[in-house]
């Protein structure tokens, strides 16, 4: 679980970079971070949910 965070974080942050650096207008900018934050925050919440299952 542990590689597949890491390899998101990256994903992130050399998407964080392309929207950064290319001057794009804002919109476009906008849509792109919702299609970066998409996979992490799917993946978060997995986690979360695996979590409360392991508890129980």
């Amino acid at each position: 679980m542990a590689g597949k965070f890491i390899g998101n974080a990256i994903v992130l942050v050399i998407g964080f970079l392309m929207v950064v650096l290319v001057k794009q207008p804002a919109w476009l900018k906008f849509v792109g971070l919702v299609i970066m934050l998409l996979p992490l925050l799917t993946s978060a919440l997995q986690s979360l949910q695996e979590g409360q299952s392991d508890h129980r």
